[in-house]
């Protein structure tokens, strides 16, 4: 898939497929409590990416940096999309009103989502904090209380992770577009990547 083509309902089913395929979670639906910590685990991972440059005194990403950064940035994304599916989240519809991640494509949601602040690696600081900050909503649940949000039981925090979830999916768009990173391509790359060197075995996020 391609930004061009792709929307983000594509890619939640892309990625709920290859969850159900490794048998992770129910039925491929992992605990949302998990994959958010995972996911801020993953964004430090990015974090680092741009770090190690900027420290180097660059200015631009070379073609190997460039490529780590994507594949960090999808694996954001791709734990990013399991709790948007998990907790019935439109991450298209935060970015504008007449958009839906069942029909907007990721291109024009690009264009919707507008210009990041500042260069590359500021945008990937606030786009950090945003990831932290999801985590931190879930920090301090109990099972139960997961489960609740889950079942849309707790409107209050469900919509505060909403809004969190699209502010960071707004960000993310807007790095991608900076650093010219076909966003769906490199999460159905990243998914035939694990679809081959993950088993079943392996011990993955529940």
């Amino acid at each position: 898939m391609r930004d061009a083509q792709s929307t983000v309902f594509q890619m939640k089913e892309e990625v709920l497929a290859l969850c159900k395929r490794k048998g992770w979670g129910v039925d491929g639906v992992q605990n949302p409590q998990h994959v958010a910590v995972a996911m801020t685990v993953e964004m430090l991972e990015l974090l680092e990416v741009f770090g190690k440059a900027r420290e180097a005194g660059q200015e631009a990403f070379s073609p190997r940096q460039l490529a780590e950064a994507a594949e960090e940035m999808a694996d954001v994304t791709m734990y990013g999309l399991q709790l948007a599916y998990t907790l019935n989240i439109d991450l298209a519809r935060g970015i504008s009103p007449q958009a839906s991640d069942d029909t907007t494509p990721l291109a024009e949601l690009k264009r919707l989502a507008g210009k990041g602040r500042g260069d590359c690696f500021a945008q990937a600081m606030l786009l950090a904090a945003d990831s932290r900050f999801v985590a931190e909503v879930f920090q301090w649940m109990c099972p139960t209380e997961v489960s609740a949000l889950q079942a849309g039981q707790c409107p209050q925090a469900l919509a505060e992770i909403a809004r969190a979830f699209e502010k960071l999916f707004r960000r993310m768009l807007q790095l991608a577009d900076t650093l010219a990173i076909d966003l769906s391509g490199e999460v159905s790359r990243k998914i035939s990547i694990v679809d081959r060197r993950v088993s079943l075995e392996n011990d993955p996020v529940r």
